[in-house]
């Protein structure tokens, strides 16, 4: 079962049990699952998290969240300077829930047409210290 921006409003707790095709109980399984294994953070629809690809960090925006496979599709930002921009085509890609290293406050617009984003000084500083603790 994907959950994405569109429905993401609309599901309601029964929906959600027959979309999946699961009791209740097999369902609080798989969430309790996922909970185990990334205790403390929970992800959620148009979050920015930095994300580990091709053994360099990257800034993406969450899009769609496979509970049952543990997989987050998410759409990269590119690094121009110092800061960051949506790519003239997107850049969107599934990867593995151990494959982001945190969630990050939103970026803030910067520049003249604040079609640029800034990521804050302490996002920056969590996510180099988490990316050089994996490496």
């Amino acid at each position: 079962m994907f959950v994405t921006a569109k429905n993401f409003s609309q599901l309601n707790h029964s929906i959600f049990l027959s979309a999946l095709g699961t009791q209740e109980g097999e369902t609080a399984e798989v969430a309790d699952e996922a909970r185990e294994t990334y205790p403390d953070v929970d992800y959620s629809i148009a979050d920015y998290v930095a994300a580990i690809y091709l053994n360099k960090w990257y800034i993406a925006q969450i899009k769609t969240i496979d509970i049952e496979d543990n997989t987050i599709e998410i759409s990269f930002l590119e690094k121009k300077k110092a800061m960051f921009q949506w790519p003239s085509r997107s850049d969107i890609i599934w990867v593995d829930r151990k494959d982001i290293l945190c969630k990050i406050s939103n970026p803030q617009p910067s520049g003249k047409s604040k079609r640029m984003l800034k990521v804050n000084h302490e996002d920056a500083a969590k996510i180099e210290k988490l990316y050089s603790n994996k490496n």
